[in-house]
């Protein structure tokens, strides 16, 4: 794990679209409280609509001052927060399959998500291990109806923890605070104001944060049992029908050992792998920097996705294309199956891509469309499996 490293904003101009990740074998937390939070809207006056739930740990989004916020085309859930867990020590609070759109003036939405998972060690002998990652994909129409850049539209993203002590929380990303949630990195993504539109989507490599180890005794304080995680996301969409696609899950995620740990067991895994998945990449296959998708096509469309090694110095949030599970493959709101797959170094990087082809008419894609994830489950190696939802950006035409 990265201790206190942040991954910078892209500096590449490939079109290359982040991939959102969600892993899998997520089982229900018990919580300690419920998911609690709310979605604000500012526009000069704040309208704030709280969320929550007695029992439920995945609360569905609700729309709030003029911003609506619906299930994303092709989504396996409505729009969430939700708080998961693996084995009792791996967890998350997400926001994810959320479109939201601004029906208003110039507006900025603010979502807040947090929950207490209790059965969560947080002993001083325990190691925990943390990271942030940030996913989304913009769309903004002209009066003509096609696809632009969405300029002055941005996202960002806090994430913290606490154990329950008095005063105890921490920004992750930063170092240990006692009672400052804002103490850590703020992961941040503006679309330019020149470019393609492919840049309406957060490009590699995907902003993200990390920490470890941390436990009680970082605090200097003894603490109860069980570990809190919040997470604060902002976005900025400027102007009237603008809208943002969160596919997957937008992650604050959080890793460790048991109070008195196996050999070898590694808190910085899950986080990584969390990281790993949101480092992938996918575009489409085309010979124009602003992709455009012909509804009334009855050929094929290509979509490649693009892997990495992760970083140089020591290869952690490493998401190779050899093992993709390539029968797991779906792209579009109807969830089409590839018609062939084909590994293939698509960028000339040295390192193996994939490519794979879908029936344009088997994709669900309507002409309302600006967005579309190409989904499915790649087995990292040291951790096993992982979902990943990359979003594609584009406009329609013609008829539309």
């Amino acid at each position: 794990m990265r201790t206190k490293e942040v991954s910078a904003t892209p500096r590449c101009f490939m079109i290359v679209l982040i991939v959102s990740a969600a892993v899998a074998m997520w089982l229900p937390a018990v919580p300690a409280h419920a998911l609690t939070g709310s979605v604000q809207v500012i526009r000069g006056t704040t309208t704030t609509c709280n969320f929550g739930s007695a029992t439920a740990t995945a609360v569905t989004l609700p729309s709030c001052g003029g911003v609506s916020i619906t299930q994303r085309p092709g989504g396996t859930t409505l729009a969430q927060a939700a708080a998961l867990a693996t084995s009792g020590s791996q967890n998350q609070v997400v926001i994810r399959n959320a479109l939201i759109k601004n029906t208003g003036a110039g507006a900025t939405v603010r979502i807040t998500a947090s929950h207490t998972f209790s059965s969560t060690v947080v002993a001083s002998t325990a190691q925990r291990s943390y990271a942030i990652g940030l996913n989304a994909s913009f769309a903004r129409k002209n009066a003509s109806n096609i696809a632009v850049l969405a300029t002055n539209n941005s996202i960002s993203k806090r994430g913290s923890y606490t154990y329950g002590c008095t005063g105890c929380v921490d920004g992750i990303g930063g170092n240990v605070t006692a009672g400052n949630a804002n103490g850590g990195t703020e992961l941040k993504y503006s679309v330019p104001a020149i470019g393609s539109t492919t840049l309406n989507t957060i490009p590699i490599p995907a902003p993200s944060a990390s920490e470890s180890p941390r436990n009680c005794a970082s605090f200097g304080k003894g603490c109860g049992p069980g570990e809190t995680l919040g997470t604060v996301l902002t976005i900025v969409l400027s102007q009237t029908n603008d809208s943002v696609t969160i596919p997957g899950g937008d992650h604050t995620a959080a890793g460790g050992c048991p109070r008195n740990p196996a050999p070898g067991c590694d808190p910085d895994v899950f986080p990584e792998a969390v990281l790993a998945a949101l480092s992938a990449a996918a575009t489409l296959q085309q010979n124009t920097p602003n992709p455009v998708i012909n509804i009334n096509d009855n050929g094929f469309l290509a979509v490649n996705l693009i892997c990495n090694l992760g970083t140089p110095t020591t290869g952690a949030g490493a998401f190779p294309c050899e093992t993709v599970d390539q029968g797991s493959l779906r792209f579009g709101p109807a969830l089409a199956q590839p018609k062939s797959v084909q590994l293939k170094d698509v960028n000339n990087d040295g390192v193996m891509d994939l490519k794979a082809t879908f029936a344009n008419q088997e994709t669900g894609i309507m002409c309302s469309d600006t967005m579309a994830t190409l989904s499915g489950t790649n087995i990292l190696p040291g951790f096993g499996p992982v979902q990943f939802d990359a979003p594609v950006g584009f406009g329609t035409s013609p008829g539309c």
